[in-house]
């Protein structure tokens, strides 16, 4: 069999590299999406939607006497009314999700950044979702969130863009790669020929981090992440990683293309 070694671009953005490469055509049985994972094998994700908040007011200079509409006060009031950062949004509260127990902890969201000019406000917010959401339903969400809040304050008028620009691609979610499925098969047995132990399997060492192996399984591919190293914490200052570990990885994943590509 044959073997391809993608380097793709803008990861962070949404993946739009892989996105762009699974658009030419290109397709493969399996796939391995090498990002740090501390040698687990993640079979499942969050995907990460981003909102752009946009309020407009009537900012006044500070000593104006007439009525001013302060449009960060406005967006503050939004943003409070998500509720807190880096913690599960409640259940039916203004996002609609169905926990899932592979993913403990999500929804969340966090703002990014935030930033007023003139009359207008506007952040932009990075919520992690879990399947059963889109970028339709968060949209739908937040504007019904932002239209019940007119209307028990006239003054605030807001709107939402999703995503925040063209730049930033979406992932979709998943279906979870199972337990069963030969890539986790094959590559738990390759871990354990380097290691002694076959590899734990699961989203917990990249619990909240999404990546690109998103968009193979939506191409069909039957993908998962696996690599050395830990993201946290983020964002990394002089980060680095240790030799050893890279050759490990390396090691296992020799064993198994061996395993997979030397087949009849």
């Amino acid at each position: 069999g044959d073997v391809i070694l993608a380097g793709v671009a803008v990861e962070t953005t949404g993946g739009i590299g892989a996105q762009r490469l699974m658009e030419s055509g290109l397709r493969t049985t399996y796939g391995i999406v090498v990002e740090p994972s501390d040698f687990h094998i993640i079979n499942t994700m969050v995907v990460a939607v981003r909102a752009l908040i946009r309020v407009e007011g009537k900012a006044k200079h500070a000593g104006s006497h007439s009525k001013v509409v302060d449009p960060l006060e406005k967006l503050t009031k939004i943003l409070r009314a998500m509720g807190p950062q880096h913690e599960q949004v409640p259940m039916r509260g203004w996002l609609t999700y169905d926990s899932n127990p592979d993913l403990p902890g999500y929804p969340r969201l966090r703002v990014v950044n935030a930033r007023m000019q003139a009359d207008f406000a506007e952040a932009i917010v990075d919520i992690r979702t879990v399947p059963g959401q889109s970028e339709t339903s968060v949209t739908n969400d937040l504007r019904k969130l932002i239209d019940a809040l007119s209307r028990e304050d006239p003054d605030l008028k807001g709107t939402v863009q999703v995503p925040p620009n063209p730049g930033f691609g979406p992932r979709p979610h998943t279906a979870k790669v199972s337990t069963d499925a030969k890539i986790i098969q094959t590559l738990s047995s390759a871990h354990q020929v380097v290691f002694g132990t076959p590899a734990k399997v699961g989203p917990e060492a990249r619990l909240g981090f999404a990546d690109d192996s998103a968009h193979f399984r939506a191409a069909g591919i039957e993908a998962v992440t696996y690599g050395p190293g830990l993201e946290e914490p983020w964002p990394m200052v002089d980060e680095a990683m240790r030799i050893a570990d890279i050759l490990q990885a390396a090691k296992v994943f020799a064993v198994t293309i061996q395993r997979v590509c030397g087949e009849s």
